[in-house]
């Protein structure tokens, strides 16, 4: 499973090319391509108007992990171990339990934001791709 973090989708919104090209790889290798609940719920809420169609039929590639008593116990875990090192918030602890117990590649560019060992982060371009 390839996990896919809420910035390459914005990325994605903003044409970025290099977006463009890790998204159509990846759905072109068949791999099973996959967002969080959070990412799902940050892009819904950050839409402007006139873009319900296209982050709808964006939506439609990816299958939605939605969050569960292990995941949560295993984002509380991370809250514990990295809030003070490295100021990982709700979400990201959320995501990056999401990636572990779903043995999940994590793809993003925020790879700071997920300190954790344990879990297979991808900085698939640089800022500005």
């Amino acid at each position: 499973m390839k996990l896919i973090d809420t910035d390459i989708l914005i990325d994605l919104f903003h044409r970025n090319k290099a977006a463009l090209t890790l998204i159509n790889t990846l759905v072109a290798s068949e791999d099973q391509l996959a967002i969080s609940v959070v990412t799902l719920t940050e892009l819904l809420s950050g839409m402007r108007p006139g873009e319900e169609m296209l982050t709808e039929e964006l939506l439609l590639l990816f299958d939605i992990v939605p969050i569960d008593e292990a995941i949560g116990r295993q984002a509380s875990a991370y809250l514990r171990t990295f809030r003070r090192s490295h100021r990982i918030d709700f979400g990201d602890a959320l995501i990056a339990a999401t990636a572990f117990l779903y043995g999940a590649e994590l793809f993003t560019r925020n790879v700071k934001h997920y300190p954790m060992s344990d879990i297979v982060v991808t900085l698939p371009y640089e800022r500005g791709g």
